[in-house]
C-alpha cells in the first residue's frame, strides 16, 4: 500500500511539473515516460492482486494502458486524443535514450529540439552519441552556409567546447564520431 501511495504522489508531482513552462523538451518527455511507467506499474499490481496472469488493459475492453491514460490526463501536445497518444509514445522513445547521449544532447543545446531528440532516439544505443555529433556537424554546416561571416572553424570550436563538458567516456566516443581535425589541445 505504501508503494502505491508513493507512486500516486509521484504522479501528482510529475503532473504539476508538466504544467510548468520552463521544462525543456527532453525533461518533459522524461517526466511523461516516468508517469506512464508508474501507471503501468499500478495496473500490473492490480492485475496481480486479482490473480490475473497478464495486465488487464492488454486488449481488454474498456481497460487502458499508461500511454492512453497519459493522453487523457496529462497536458500533452496534440489536438485529438490520438495526437496526444502519439506525443506520449514519442516521450517514451526519447526517455529511452542512453544516459551519455542525453548528456551530449544537453551539452550540444539540443534538449529543446524534438526532431533532434527523435533522431537520436531512433539510433541504436551504441551510436546515439555519434548521432548527436552528426547533428551538431550538420547544424554547423547549415549555419556556415547561411552566415558566411561565421566560418566553419568557429562552429568546430563550438563543438569542441560542448565536447569538453562530457564525461571522459563520452568525450572518447564523440571524438571517434566527429569529423573535426584534431588540434594540439585534443591530444592532451
Amino acid at each position: 500500500m505504501k508503494q502505491r501511495n508513493e507512486r500516486v504522489a509521484r504522479r501528482w508531482e510529475i503532473a504539476e511539473n508538466l504544467h510548468r513552462a520552463e521544462l525543456t523538451d527532453l525533461q518533459r518527455k522524461e517526466q511523461v515516460a516516468e508517469w506512464i511507467g508508474l501507471v503501468e506499474a499500478e495496473a500490473a499490481e492490480e492485475a496481480q492482486k486479482l490473480g490475473q496472469l497478464d495486465r488487464v488493459f492488454k486488449g481488454g475492453r474498456g481497460k487502458t494502458g499508461g500511454i492512453s491514460a497519459a493522453a487523457r490526463e496529462l497536458p500533452l501536445s496534440g489536438r485529438s486524443e490520438e495526437g496526444r497518444r502519439k506525443s506520449a509514445e514519442r516521450a517514451v522513445r526519447v526517455a529511452a535514450i542512453a544516459p551519455e547521449a542525453k548528456a551530449a544532447v544537453r551539452a550540444a543545446g539540443l534538449d529543446n529540439n524534438q526532431r533532434a531528440l527523435l533522431r537520436v532516439a531512433a539510433a541504436p544505443k551504441g551510436e546515439q552519441v555519434a548521432t548527436v555529433a552528426a547533428i551538431v556537424t550538420e547544424k554547423a554546416e547549415r549555419a556556415a552556409e547561411r552566415s558566411p561571416e561565421i566560418t566553419f572553424e568557429v562552429w568546430i570550436e563550438e563543438g569542441r567546447r560542448w565536447l569538453s563538458t562530457g564525461t571522459p567516456d563520452f568525450q572518447a566516443r564523440a571524438r571517434e564520431a566527429l569529423p573535426f581535425p584534431e588540434t594540439q589541445g585534443d591530444r592532451a
